[in-house]
């Protein structure tokens, strides 16, 4: 019943596999005999076909998957199974590592391609079939990418519940994933013995169950058994919180506390883990685990019509990749702004993540004053516990040892409200309100981390306060209060100190770089520059390439990643660029200069002169790719490939052979394929300082955009889009840390920033139009 015609077709589609698999290797052979002149590019059209053949097979790998893990529940089948998987030529291998062969060989075909690549040169007449190939293999992997990650956990899954004796069936859940597996110990409550008289059990954490298990010592390889007394756990009806021992000092900082409540009754399990980093790893994993659970479970009722009031400290954990940290999926705004400052939690991507895209879904103050809030209540907390407390008995002896003069005050100060008799009443119910409002000592590791998130907030973006003075006069009023605190350590008293003193080179750098540009402006006003031909033939394309690089890395550094994000969420045209005027400049400069430089072109009266200028402006943009300027580089690019430039025919036929031969690669490099693929794969090389292409991150941005929603499961924050956001920016925004130290040189500025132009693009089109010769 399991043969189909969709199977038989993917039999036979196997059997072809196989055979152009043999005639590409028979072509390799006869070709590599011919050492050590090669050409094989033709035997690369071979391996194309088979590219449609792994599209199928990475399509229909999910469901395969899917398939073996729903048969592995008939009895019938497991034995018929280990019967073809003891044969030699699987040599040891399970029908999931099998299935997911073809899978990784895609990986390492796309590795040595890339390699073989590196060192073929351009004009090799194999460079276009390796390219080919590569780019047809990448659109495989980016879907066997997400594959993957499902086949390698049901793998995961599989391989424990295979491992346990007679099966276990919450595992063959295809949603079931494996988080953590190790040694727990089982401490119960009133036990003298030590923890190394225990029994140890292995624990497997899966997403929704927790598998206690003992291993049965007499078998060859590892078999484990499902302990009687905790067996298996779903975490929807768990609950994990710290616990002390007072018995055993050792168990202080590794315990635990499990509570499973089923019916009207509750089991407590008391675990300690082998150190306190593998208990804190256990933990996080335990109540993240737990949480997306009862999260889960809360949309399942909300899909089905059912009424539930969603929590405000709603949030979801992705738990796909086994084995690996789990990352926020989703979460209400108070949700992610508490992970934020949990320190059990911390996790610098989360860190990276909100700082950067927190635009999008809430402001600047809101975060801060959530900042302010918790650590104002450390503090007091923390006020709190350091007050000495009078206890009952002591309140009532001290009152009757004070002075007749400080003790007739007293009297009168409680007669009000209190009558004599009930003073020792009173101060008993004082004294266990006082304590009962104590929830514990605050950990120096929360204030700390506070000050660690807002050190990271102001140096890595400091623009938030720079542009806001009612944000930045809270935050000094903040370091302020912090600094006169008593209550701090002497450790967080140094982070304070720390953080202001950054806080006011921020300030100093900010003005000084306002000082410079005001000044820039002022200058270029006074004298006018000189025409746009003269100024590109009178100085050295390097020297113009260095100040291009000055004004290029000075006008990305200004841009800052809320900018991008607003001018990203903004739909109205006409306001974008009061959302973002740091990035409308760099849009208006990128078009001011690509004129620039096609109108000096244009503006020339003989072909010699276009030829001069045409060379000049190759050789500056050689120059600028090898400054690691991207930015002024596509520009030319964009110049010298313009319809009007073209036009000019008979400048570019006296181009001299190595001049053509640099435009041929500058247009290469130039080139839209696969999304400016070369130009990234070159960003991706080039060592800092460096100023990249900012369209190409804009472009990858707007894809995450138009495919992912802010909001989903109605006001849940998307936090796989933030997250997405953030890897793009910080990738982008990263080439901001390293500037060039090359000096300003205010003429070619002056050229370059103010040269007037005769016209837009369709005048310029106009303007070539109307040439007798081009």
């Amino acid at each position: 019943h399991i043969i189909t015609s969709t199977h038989t077709h993917t039999h036979t589609r196997s059997e072809q596999l196989l055979v152009l698999h043999q005639l590409f290797l028979r072509g390799l052979h006869s070709r590599v005999e011919k050492w050590p002149v090669v050409s094989f590019g033709n035997i690369l059209w071979l391996f194309l076909p088979m590219t449609t053949i792994y599209h199928h097979f990475v399509g229909n790998h999910s469901h395969a998957m899917e398939m073996v893990q729903s048969l592995c529940t008939d009895h019938a089948f497991k034995p018929f199974l280990d019967s073809i998987q003891a044969k030699k030529s699987t040599q040891g291998l399970s029908l999931e590592e099998l299935l997911a062969a073809p899978l990784k060989k895609i990986t390492f075909y796309l590795e040595d391609l890339k390699e073989l690549k590196a060192h073929t040169p351009l004009e090799h007449v194999d460079y276009i079939y390796l390219q080919e190939t590569i780019d047809e293999l990448e659109i495989i992997q980016k879907t066997v990418t997400d594959d993957v990650c499902i086949s390698e956990n049901v793998r995961q899954v599989l391989r424990v519940e295979q491992k346990i004796e007679g099966g276990c069936d919450v595992l063959l859940d295809k949603e079931q994933s494996l988080i953590k597996e190790g040694i727990l110990t089982r401490i119960r409550e009133g036990d003298k013995q030590s923890r190394s008289k225990v029994q140890p059990l292995h624990c497997f954490l899966f997403s929704k169950h927790l598998l206690f298990t003992v291993r049965i010592k007499k078998t060859p390889t590892d078999v484990y058994r499902i302990s009687k007394d905790c067996g298996i756990l779903p975490l929807a009806k768990c609950s994990v919180s710290e616990y002390t021992c007072t018995d055993c000092t050792d168990l202080t900082f590794i315990g635990m506390k499990l509570d499973y409540s089923h019916g009207d009754k509750t089991d407590h399990f008391i675990l300690a883990a082998g150190s306190t980093a593998d208990k804190a790893q256990w933990f996080v994993d335990l109540s993240q685990c737990i949480e997306n659970e009862k999260q889960s479970r809360i949309l399942q009722r909300l899909n089905l019509g059912i009424p539930v009031e969603v929590s405000s400290k709603f949030i979801r954990y992705s738990t796909l990749k086994s084995g690996r940290e789990q990352v926020v999926n989703c979460g209400t705004l108070d949700s992610l702004l508490q992970r934020l400052v949990q320190v059990n939690f911390f996790n610098m991507d989360f860190l990276s993540t909100m700082l950067i895209t927190f635009p999008l879904f809430t402001n600047a103050h809101v975060l801060l004053d959530f900042i302010m809030a918790t650590l104002m209540d450390n503090l007091n907390q923390r006020e709190r516990q350091t007050r000495p407390v009078v206890r009952p008995e002591e309140a009532v002896r001290n009152a009757r040892t004070l002075p007749a003069s400080i003790s007739a005050v007293y009297s009168r100060s409680l007669s009000s409200c209190l009558s004599r008799n009930n003073l020792c009443l009173s101060a008993t119910v004082a004294y266990s309100e006082r304590r009962g409002s104590d929830v514990g000592p605050v950990d120096t590791n929360s204030v700390m981390g506070l000050f660690f998130v807002l050190k990271q907030w102001v140096t890595k973006h400091y623009q938030s306060f720079q542009e806001d003075k009612e944000l930045d006069a809270k935050l000094d009023k903040l370091l302020a209060h912090a600094s006169m605190c008593q209550f701090l350590s002497q450790t967080e008293q140094i982070a304070v100190s720390e953080l202001s003193s950054l806080c006011r080179i921020q300030k100093i750098q900010s003005v000084e770089s306002c000082v410079i540009a005001d000044l820039m402006k002022a200058e270029l006003a006074l004298q006018p520059p000189p025409k746009p031909c003269e100024a590109v033939l009178l100085w050295d394309p390097k020297t113009i390439a260095e100040q291009l690089c000055v004004i290029e890395s000075t006008l990305f550094c200004k841009v800052e990643a809320g900018e991008i994000l607003r001018h990203l969420s903004t739909k109205n045209a006409s306001d974008k660029k009061a959302v973002s005027p740091n990035l409308s400049v760099i849009f208006e400069h990128f078009n001011r200069m690509s004129l620039f430089f096609m109108w000096g072109i244009a503006k020339q009266k003989s072909h010699v002169d276009r030829t001069n200028i045409l060379e000049t402006l190759i050789q500056l943009a050689s120059s600028c790719l090898e400054l690691n300027n991207f930015a002024s580089y596509m520009q030319l690019a964009s110049s010298l490939q313009h319809s009007s430039v073209n036009k000019f025919k008979t400048a570019w036929e006296l181009v001299s052979k190595p001049m053509k031969q640099q435009y041929k690669t500058i247009t290469d490099l130039a080139s839209t394929t696969g999304r400016f693929k070369q130009l990234r794969d070159a960003i991706k090389m080039a060592e800092p300082p460096l100023v990249p292409y900012i369209g190409i991150a804009l472009n990858e941005l707007v894809g995450i955009f138009e495919a992912l929603p802010t909001h989903i499961e109605g006001n849940l924050i998307n936090f796989s889009k933030m997250r997405k956001c953030s890897r793009t920016l910080s990738g982008l925004l990263q080439y901001q840390k390293e500037a060039y130290d090359f000096a300003t040189n205010e003429e070619i500025c002056k050229m370059l920033l103010c040269a007037p132009l005769d016209g837009d693009e369709d005048d310029l089109y106009t303007y070539v139009s109307q040439l007798d010769d081009k």
